[in-house]
């Protein structure tokens, strides 16, 4: 997740010439990310619609696993990185997880964006949701809300349809605000 921020951090982890097929693991030492709003879970009735909303998250990339090109990776057609996050609230308390693949689909040629491919598994207070989409990864590298689609899998979000959203922290590398809202 989050493709520039996490190509300077495989950089600096595993060397430029040694990324394919390397692992850059983040620092528990790494700084801390900026203010977010405490997690909270909350369940309305929309229109008769049973809701669930968890925002206030805090996600943090702490693994990742690139595949493709060596000397700048998830910079080409077809480059991948599977991920694994830490989900935070705004005490630091971790209170779920996401693991996930972003594909490079292609740089579009009308402005040079890197057009990705997200697709995750969440777990969050409440339940399991599955999350995928198209993204405009330098729209969102540029300060843009990423959106996916989203489906509940387990527990409280069990045939729940909505989005999960994440923004960029850019006081913090790997890390992002995130907030899902699930219905059904």
């Amino acid at each position: 997740m989050r493709l520039n921020r996490l190509r300077v951090s495989l950089s600096a982890v595993a060397g430029a010439s040694a990324l394919f097929g390397a692992t850059a693991f983040v620092p528990a030492s790494a700084p801390a990310v900026s203010a977010a709003a405490p997690a909270a879970v909350r369940a309305s009735a929309a229109a008769g619609r049973d809701c669930r909303t968890v925002e206030g998250l805090v996600e943090r990339t702490t693994q990742a696993y690139p595949v493709g090109t060596a000397a700048q990776p998830m910079q080409n057609a077809g480059d991948a990185v599977s991920y694994y996050d830490e989900i935070r609230d705004a005490d630091g308390a971790v209170v779920g997880h996401a693991v996930g693949y972003v594909t490079v689909r292609e740089r579009r040629a009308s402005d040079g964006h890197l057009i990705v491919f997200y697709d995750e598994s969440v777990q969050l207070p409440g339940g399991i949701l599955h999350d995928s989409g198209v993204v405009d990864e330098t729209a969102v590298e540029g300060g843009a809300w990423a959106r996916f689609k989203a489906v509940g899998t387990a527990g409280g979000f069990r045939g729940k349809r909505g989005t999960r959203e994440w923004k960029l922290d850019p006081a913090a590398q790997l890390t992002a605000f995130a907030r899902v809202v699930l219905c059904g």
